[in-house]
Order: structure tokens, then C-alpha cells, then sequence
């Protein structure tokens, strides 16, 4: 049994029949696109009409907000053909658009209105609906009750006397409940409005008519004002528009720890802003242009953190450096939710190496089934080797459907028998496992037989990795916790490459496979200087160590002859200054700070010069103040240098004496 109008009956009214009872959520991406292909087809519209507003409503964040009903998503498409698939452009425009079909033309075109005894105009219809979206939001309510709603509207009478002599106030409360198509009750005595989206367009107007600025713009901190501000700009007038931006930058200005989100919100109201005095202009986008567009992770969480008002900002992909683009994606994929789609899928068209993996990664925050089909399907068919981090069944399932996939990253608690069902034994070449409290024997990982790369993070149960033995897996990565033995990894014959990860992990150098040629190490490594044995070394990372290297150990290092990538940090090359101990066959060189998380002193250009005379490349993170380059300049292997985070400019760096044949690279780049 279905009803439109659930307040026509009592909460559980057929409970004691063992009926349940269930309100449909709003409509889905697939519901719309479903919704909008029928309604074509039941109306028999025009050719090309259906494919142009499937298109239309996913690029759209003003479209896809207001489609989450039948009645909104049927109005979209009555408004589309009417106009011959040609939509207003900007939200002010559709949404007046909107309204007028719904309040008055919707009832006249089907001559409803003239056999009613009240009859409103469109304004008048307004007016109403104005003082009582007003209230709701000045009282941080999303419903109010008839006794409220009566008082709002009597209130209103007073000043229009013309629509007083139509009827009393109960019965105008009732017309604008059935006919307007924007009120509607709930539960019996309850009013509020059928969509959020229209409360907020027509409290603003109302804010607007009252000049009640300095109200929206005390409010801007909370998220359920953002759209009130931003249509308050699009009814008011030009000086009205520029106390409120003005405002808002004020706000910002006096708050550092808000700054960013007064200043985006400021930026993000330009768009409703047709008129507006051009200083005014320049300041808002100066103040965004510090902001936007993200440059690094830090930059990007910390716009994800601002909210959904961030979203209509973010430009891209065209004319964006790589580290930008991975940012920018990351900050939308963070924020999550329908609104962040249509970005992520233009970015998802231009799938690069720094924008597939925030895109593959946070599957979790959309529609699994829109979202599969839109950034995880095209991730899968590309040629990229990126994993799909999948949380749940109902993705681990999409995956299956999509016909198997060869890196997966499974976050949560799987169990053996769901990653065996789903037949991915083909497919599968590398595997992630994180946070996984259910699997506790790895023996089941002999089923798939192309599984080359194996990662544990999180998975206490894990206490042997010896049924890896007779695997294919040559890349083990794991925390080097003391329940493993890492004896037991000599019976990995195939195994090439051990990351042992985290700082307070343990290991015992002299038992490691001595077939290995790449290792990383956790924070204590006994017998260091036994690494000696492991001839077939080509990269080695010794950053997490606690301690700094032995001079024995270093000399075991430089005797590795095949030994070409180095990670190290700072407080162990300051080590290896005392010991005279030189590498000159290692040819790129990564340099973390001490703490591995925190800001490096100055980085001791002199001392790599000195120990690594034959690198090319050198990569340093978060290089404290002092840093010079100027001892760099001798090398005359090298090629490029990478700075993560310095505190200082390339000048201040003197980046310049290396001369032109080496790239100097500084993420997050300066602002202009």
C-alpha cells in the first residue's frame, strides 16, 4: 500500500496486521536518469530531448540537487521541453522558473485554480511562502506546527489586505498545503517545505526584503546558511551585494582559524552576483586566490573539511599542474556526495597518474552503483595499474559483476570465504589488506594464482606468513610487529621485495632471504651490518630506524655494489659525516626529516655531496630553514632535485647555483 500523503493515517496504523512501515528516500542518480527516461517516454516528447537532459542533470549541481523527488525530477523535465531543451543557466534563473510553473501556471494551464474559492497570483503565493521559509530559518527549524504557521501568515495578512479578504487564515494555510507544491504535511499539524532547496531561495528573498545582512552574515559560519547566503546575493541589489560580500571578508579577515571558509563562501557567492562593483570583485577572488587551488593533501583536506560550498570553485582538469589536479581531485573526492560527481567524472576523463588514486580511493563516500559506473568502471578499463579500494560487499560485488579486477585495496573485515566466492583467483596480481580483524591464516591466498604483490596493514590475527610459502608473491609489505617471525620469510623463495613497516617494528637483519633487492626496515634492525649479505640489493630504506647506522653498518651499505636508491633522514646523514664512509654508487638519494613526520634543520647539502657524489636525482622533505644548495653544484651526475614543503624560496635556497641542467622542483609550488 502506497500513499503520497503518509499524514492521512495514524503512525502504525495496520501494525497489529504485521504491515511495516517505510518512507522512500530521496531518488538516486539511477532513479533520475530512470525517472527522466520514462517520463519521455510516457509523454512522447520530442527525439533527442531524453538524451540531452540525461546529460544535463549530472553536470549540473543546481540540476541534480533539485531532482531527488518525482515532482521535482517531472518539473525538470516539463520546464526542459517546454523550452525546448534549452534550461535557464544560472540557479537564480531555474529556480524562478521553477516556482513560476509550479504556483500558478501548473494550476491555470490545467483550469483548476478557477473551480477553487481562493485564487492567489503567483506574487501573492510568494509573499507566503517567503515569511514562512524566513521563519524556519531564522529559527534553525526544518517544520513547524499549524499554531506557528498560522501566526507567520496572519502576521503577513495585515499588510495584504486583498488576499486577507479571500479566506481565513486556516484556509489559506490549506491552500498553500495542496496547491502550491512546495508545502506540505508531514504528520498531522506539521508544516515544512518539500525541498530544502526552495526554503533557502525563498528565505533569502525575504532576508533580502527585511536587509537583514548582518544576520546572514553572523550566520555564516553554519553550514545550513550557505545557500541562504548565496541566493541572498542573487535577489539583492548591487550595494547590497557588496555589504554582504564585504561582510563576509570581514568575518574572515578577524577569524584565522574560519578564514578559509568565509573567503570561499565569499567567492562562491560571486556567481549569483550579476552586478557588482568591480573593487569588490577584485578583493573576493585575491582572498580565494590564496586558496584555490589546493596544492598539496595538507591543502586539500583542509578545503575538504569547509564543506560542499568549496565544490563550485574547484577548477580543472585543463590548465592545472599535476600536483594541483591530484589535490584538487582529492579535495572533491573527500567532500563526497552527488554534488562532488560531476567534477570527479571530467576529471575521471582525464585520468592521470595523480588523479587516479584519490579517485579510486574513496569509493566510500558516493552511491556505490552510480559511482562504480562512472569513476570505478573507467579506472578499471584504463591503463593505469592503480588500486580500487573497495569497503564493503556491495562494491566487492560491483567489482565481481565488472568481471574481476588485479589490484584491489580491502578496507575492513572480509572474510576468506567472500574474497574466494568472487572469483578473482584469475585476476587478481595485488592485494591489499587493511584493518582486517576476521582473516588469521593466509593460506588461502595459494587460490590466486597470479598474486604477485601482498600488503598487510592492520590485521592482528596475522601471526605467520609462512602459507605464503609456494605463492608467487614477490612483494611483501607488512608491519614488522614481533608476532611474525621474520625467519619465516626464508620460505618465500619467489620473495624480491620487504618493506618491514613502522617505527617501533623490529628485525633481525641476518635472517632476512638473501635473494632480497629492495628492502625498507623497520624502527630497530639488529644486526644492520649483516646487510652485507643481501648482494643483490638495489634500493634500501633506512629512514624509519631509530637509531642511526654503526659506522660498521654504513660500510656494509657502501659495500653493496648494486645499491642505487638510498632513503635516509636527516639525523642519520649527520651520522654518516663522522664515519668518512662514501656511496658513490647510489643514484637517487630520498631525505626525510628527523621523525619522519615533522620539519627538518637545514638540509646538509655539503654532507651529500661529500657521501653520494654520483647521485642524479635527490629528494628531500620538508627541508628546514638554512638550507643551501650551493654544495650541490659540483655533482655532475645530477639532474633533479625535489623539495617537499621547504620553508624557503628557491632563492633563499639558492636553487640557481646548480645551474640549468638541473630541474629544481618545490611542492606545493608558490602562489602567484
Amino acid at each position: 500500500m502506497v500513499t503520497s500523503r503518509p499524514s492521512a493515517v495514524g503512525d502504525g496504523w495496520l501494525r497489529a496486521e504485521g504491515f511495516a512501515e517505510l518512507s522512500l528516500a530521496p531518488m538516486s542518480p539511477r532513479d533520475v536518469a530512470r525517472f527522466i527516461s520514462r517520463w519521455h517516454a510516457a509523454a512522447q516528447a520530442e527525439p533527442g530531448l531524453e538524451e540531452a537532459l540525461l546529460d544535463a542533470v549530472p553536470a549540473s549541481q543546481d540540476l541534480a540537487r533539485l531532482a531527488t523527488n518525482p515532482l521535482m525530477s517531472g518539473l525538470i523535465c516539463a520546464l526542459h521541453r517546454e523550452r525546448r531543451g534549452h534550461l535557464p543557466r544560472g540557479r537564480k534563473a531555474l529556480y524562478d522558473a521553477a516556482l513560476s510553473m509550479l504556483l500558478e501556471r501548473r494550476d491555470r494551464e490545467r483550469d483548476i485554480a478557477a473551480r477553487g474559492s481562493i485564487d492567489l497570483d503567483e506574487e501573492s503565493v510568494r509573499e507566503l511562502l517567503q515569511k514562512l521559509a524566513y521563519w524556519l530559518i531564522r529559527n534553525g527549524r526544518a517544520e513547524m506546527d499549524h499554531a506557528e504557521a498560522h501566526d507567520v501568515l496572519g502576521r503577513a495578512l495585515k499588510l495584504m489586505p486583498r488576499v486577507a479578504e479571500q479566506g481565513p487564515v486556516d484556509s489559506l494555510l490549506r491552500f498553500l498545503l495542496e496547491r502550491s507544491g512546495l508545502l506540505r504535511e508531514p504528520v498531522p499539524g506539521t508544516v515544512d517545505f518539500l525541498h530544502r532547496t526552495f526554503q533557502d531561495y525563498l528565505g533569502a528573498a525575504e532576508a533580502v526584503e527585511e536587509r537583514d545582512f548582518d544576520l546572514l552574515i553572523d550566520n555564516a559560519h553554519l553550514d545550513q546558511w550557505e545557500d541562504v547566503l548565496r541566493m541572498a546575493v542573487a535577489h539583492a541589489r548591487a550595494r547590497e551585494r557588496a555589504t554582504l560580500l564585504r561582510g563576509l571578508l570581514a568575518r574572515g579577515d578577524a577569524d584565522p582559524r574560519r578564514r578559509a571558509r568565509f573567503h570561499l563562501l565569499a567567492m562562491a557567492c560571486l556567481e549569483h552576483a550579476t552586478q557588482l562593483d568591480p573593487e569588490v570583485r577584485t578583493e573576493v577572488e585575491q582572498r580565494a586566490a590564496s586558496l584555490i587551488p589546493p596544492r598539496d593533501e595538507d591543502e586539500a583536506r583542509a578545503l575538504a573539511d569547509i564543506g560542499p560550498v568549496v565544490l563550485p570553485l574547484l577548477p580543472g582538469p585543463e590548465g592545472l599542474q599535476d600536483d594541483e589536479a591530484h589535490a584538487v581531485t582529492l579535495t572533491a573526492a573527500r567532500i563526497g556526495g552527488e554534488a562532488a560527481l560531476p567534477l570527479l567524472t571530467r576529471y575521471c576523463a582525464e585520468l592521470g597518474p595523480r588523479t587516479v588514486l584519490p579517485l579510486s580511493g574513496n569509493w566510500h563516500r558516493f552511491d556505490t552503483v552510480e559511482y562504480g559506473e562512472r569513476i570505478i568502471r573507467p579506472i578499471m578499463d584504463s591503463d593505469f595499474n592503480a588500486f580500487v579500494t573497495v569497503s564493503d560487499r556491495e562494491q566487492l560485488d560491483f567489482v565481481r559483476q565488472a568481471g574481476g579486477y588485479h589490484s584491489l585495496m580491502l578496507d575492513g573485515d572480509f572474510t576468506e570465504r567472500e574474497l574466494t566466492e568472487v572469483q578473482f583467483t584469475d585476476t587478481l596480481t595485488h592485494l591489499s589488506l587493511w584493518n582486517n580483524n576476521r582473516i588469521d591464516d593466509l593460506g588461502f591466498l595459494r587460490r590466486f594464482r597470479r598474486l604477485d604483490r601482498l600488503q598487510l596493514v592492520g590485521c592482528p590475527g596475522v601471526r605467520d606468513v609462512a602459507p605464503l610459502a609456494g605463492t608467487s608473491v614477490t612483494r611483501l609489505v607488512m608491519p614488522a610487529h614481533t608476532a611474525i617471525s621474520v625467519r619465516e620469510l626464508n620460505a618465500l623463495t619467489a620473495l624480491r621485495v620487504l618493506l618491514l613497516q613502522g617505527e617501533h617494528g623490529s628485525c633481525d637483519v641476518s635472517a632476512l632471504p638473501s635473494g632480497l633487492n629492495n628492502l625498507g626496515l623497520p624502527g630497530s634492525a639488529h644486526q644492520l651490518e649483516a646487510v652485507g649479505r643481501l648482494t643483490e640489493l638495489d634500493s634500501l630504506s633506512l629512514h624509519f630506524l631509530a637509531e642511526p647506522p654503526t659506522p660498521a653498518a654504513w660500510r656494509a651499505v657502501a659495500g653493496l655494489d648494486k645499491l642505487r636508491y638510498l632513503c635516509v633522514n636527516q639525523a642519520q646523514l649527520r651520522a654518516l659525516s663522522t664515519t668518512g664512509v662514501a656511496l658513490p654508487q647510489v643514484t637517487s638519494l630520498q631525505i626525510f626529516p628527523d621523525g619522519i613526520h615533522g620539519q627538518g634543520d637545514g638540509l646538509p647539502a655539503a654532507e651529500v655531496a661529500r657521501a653520494f657524489p654520483g647521485i642524479n636525482f635527490l629528494n628531500a622533505a620538508r627541508p628546514g630553514p638554512g638550507t643551501d644548495l650551493t654544495p650541490l653544484a659540483g655533482l655532475p651526475a645530477l639532474r633533479r632535485v625535489d623539495l617537499y614543503q621547504p620553508v624557503q624560496s628557491a632563492e633563499e635556497m639558492h636553487a640557481d647555483a646548480l645551474g640549468p641542467q638541473v630541474e629544481v622542483s618545490i611542492t606545493p609550488r608558490p602562489r602567484e
